[in-house]
């Protein structure tokens, strides 16, 4: 079978399992892009593609420059994100028997760096919503950022709510999230007030959704980011993004409930393995606080200090 119908196949499968339209475009730049690297090497067959192919194929991703960023390399994560797709592709081609046996199988994945998810302060937090407030449209962005900061929601969540998903006599608005998984998400009340002053003066409109344009027309994720870059600029932060938005409810959300679950349930991910990975993580602050609660060296009175001294008054002998 060759290599270009099979991908067509497996698009037309995700279509007919009706994923989201940024899943196949995912899954369809990125697999245009390792029929484009075969086609170099003379293969079209997909019983060509070997397992030292592909590992040729991510080296090569290693050294590739970054298309918005020419001077620097790929991400990792971009890549990582390459390779789940063309994982979950050739899997594919073994389940329908295209292939006996699956290649990815014998390619390792990159390990990935560690890296601090990058969250706004509360006074950071402040300043936002008082800037927003001097903002071209102020319900509307108070009522978008407060959203977003208040209950973690993505990008495209908020953006895609309707109005007849909020409900504010009940405190929640039903949000629809990744692979069209349907969630209630609850409204604090700050939130709550800034949506209903938002709603009260919403510009005439055909448009079902909560959040539009002086104009009627649905608020785009360009203009979106042409807010944040303003606000950014104002407040001179070093990032400013939506997700960031996201992060930061997170991790204070986490410092006050210290409830992973619940909020795995208010995130919407599938797994709690998801919540903690991403957002169980404590700055040095915190850890220091907690380690001198936990020691079990300094629990033990007694112990002597390094200096000779004992902790409490007791014998420094054991």
């Amino acid at each position: 079978m060759e290599l270009e119908n099979a991908i067509k196949s497996f698009l037309n499968d995700v279509t007919a399992r009706d994923l989201s339209p940024k899943t196949h475009q995912r899954y369809q730049a990125d697999l245009e892009d390792l029929q484009d690297f075969c086609r170099q090497r003379s293969i079209a067959a997909l019983d060509q593609v070997t397992a030292d192919l592909l590992r040729s194929y991510f080296a090569e991703l290693q050294t590739r420059p970054n298309g918005r960023r020419p001077s620097q390399k790929l991400s990792p994560f971009t890549i990582e994100g390459m390779y789940r797709t063309v994982k979950t592709f050739f899997r594919w081609c073994e389940w329908e028997e295209y292939l006996p046996a699956n290649p990815m199988r014998r390619v390792r994945r990159n390990k990935l760096p560690a890296h601090m998810v990058p969250r706004l302060s509360e006074e950071q937090v402040k300043a936002l919503l008082d800037e927003v407030e001097r903002t071209l449209s102020p319900e509307r962005n108070l009522a978008l950022i407060l959203l977003m900061v208040d209950s973690g929601l993505r990008r495209g969540e908020a953006l895609g709510l309707n109005v007849e998903d909020v409900h504010l006599d009940e405190g929640r608005i039903r949000v629809f999230g990744k692979g069209r998984k349907e969630r209630d998400v609850p409204l604090g009340d700050a939130s709550s007030r800034a949506l209903g002053a938002w709603l009260a003066v919403r510009p005439p409109t055909t448009s079902d959704k909560v959040f539009v344009t002086d104009a009627g027309t649905p608020f785009r994720p360009a203009g979106m980011k042409s807010l944040f870059t303003r606000l950014q600029i104002r407040l001179q932060l070093q990032r400013l993004y939506p997700h960031l938005l996201r992060h930061t409810f997170a991790e204070i959300y986490l410092k006050r409930v210290r409830d992973v679950k619940s909020l795995q349930q208010i995130l919407g991910h599938a797994k709690a393995s998801t919540t903690l990975d991403l957002y169980v993580e404590h700055n040095f602050d915190d850890l220091l606080r907690m380690h001198r609660i936990g020691s079990p060296v300094d629990g033990i009175k007694k112990w002597a200090t390094i200096t000779g001294r004992p902790l409490d008054g007791a014998n420094s002998q054991t």
